[in-house]
């Protein structure tokens, strides 16, 4: 596997020099980071790996991470994103953006990597976390249940029919098609887009608003935008877990058409057309065993519960463990309008 036109392993054994990027080890972590500046060229070559020994997603805006033997190579910051293959190899070509990450991780197995590669990006890189919430469809928003909890997505962006959700109190998101609709429907009280295209001049301009990305590269997503909708149907079960991950940095929107919204709410997916109801940072995910997964997480009545995936067998198995102390929701209006979440032990 070759970074940047050189042997993953030079990365660990020598510190390279480079005019073009800077590298830093996290022992730790037994990681290398290495931070690239934007750059007016045209996209360039960032990896390469032989076809067959290495692993990716299926999904081609998953593919930001590539795995072979014990070494995971994963970047975020990048544009123009392109994949190339052959019958033999693997080549990915990219863009930086204002900044760019590529983290080259060694470790045992994907889900130790995979954690590892997204803590780096938080712990080092100062990628923020992200929370996902509920994008429900007018057939399916309860405006008493859902009016705080969840954004009503819009069949139409008729603007009476938009203004008339806002005076109730609904939180309405709009599918954009051009610049000129993000103003248009900001000025009139839209806070939550559905994008085909992200700059970073949207965030700037407007920093109250929630962004979701409809078709991207989470190398591009990552840190910039507030969710990626993905289409995960033909995924495998372990794939479903091991994306899972990535939410914790950018909420992965999915609908159920191949997985339970069950599941899908513990993994702490962003709900396409379902209701979340678990609060995804109490999810904890471990390899029990060969081919079999633990989540740990507490269900929307506070309970602790545990979830056995055997992706071998494609089969979940539910465990609910009553304990005479539960985690209890609170909430607080702040001052603008907005409602702070916390949770506090207490007597079940």
């Amino acid at each position: 596997m070759k970074v940047l036109d050189n042997e993953v392993s030079k990365f660990f054994e020598n510190p390279l020099q480079d005019a073009g990027f800077s590298l830093k080890k996290i022992d730790s972590k037994n990681a290398v980071v290495v931070k690239l500046r934007r750059s007016d060229e045209k996209p360039f070559e960032i990896l390469r790996c032989n076809r067959i020994s290495c692993w990716s997603f299926s999904e081609r805006s998953l593919k930001h991470v590539f795995m072979e033997n014990d070494t995971l190579v994963g970047f975020a910051g990048f544009e123009e994103v392109r994949i190339e293959e052959d019958a033999e190899q693997v080549a990915v070509f990219a863009k930086p953006l204002v900044e760019a990450f590529i983290v080259i991780v060694r470790g045992p197995d994907k889900l130790n990597l995979l954690k590892a590669f997204y803590e780096v990006l938080w712990s080092e890189c100062n990628f923020p976390t992200k929370i996902p919430k509920s994008l429900l469809m007018e057939d399916s928003f309860d405006e008493t249940l859902d009016r705080r909890s969840a954004f009503l997505l819009l069949s139409s962006n008729e603007e009476d029919e938009v203004k008339r959700y806002l005076k109730k109190g609904v939180r309405v998101a709009v599918k954009l098609e051009s610049w000129g609709e993000l103003q248009r429907f900001y000025n009139v009280g839209v806070r939550c887009f559905l994008l085909n295209d992200f700059k970073d001049e949207y965030r700037e301009r407007y920093a109250d608003c929630f962004f979701i990305l409809q078709k991207a590269n989470v190398a591009s997503a990552l840190a910039r935008v507030d969710g990626l909708i993905v289409n995960v149907k033909e995924f495998s079960l372990e794939e479903i877990v091991l994306a899972s991950l990535v939410n914790r940095l950018l909420p992965l929107y999915v609908s159920v058409e191949r997985f339970d919204s069950k599941l899908l709410d513990v993994l702490g997916f962003g709900a396409f057309g379902w209701r979340r109801c678990t609060n995804s940072i109490f999810t904890r995910i471990e390899r029990e065993r060969e081919r079999i997964y633990e989540i740990s997480y507490v269900s929307e009545s506070n309970v602790p519960g545990r979830v056995w995936i055997d992706v071998s067998k494609d089969s979940p198995e539910w465990f609910f463990e009553q304990s005479e102390t539960s985690l209890r929701k609170q909430t607080v209006e702040r001052e603008d309008g907005r409602y702070f979440h916390f949770y506090r032990e207490g007597v079940s």
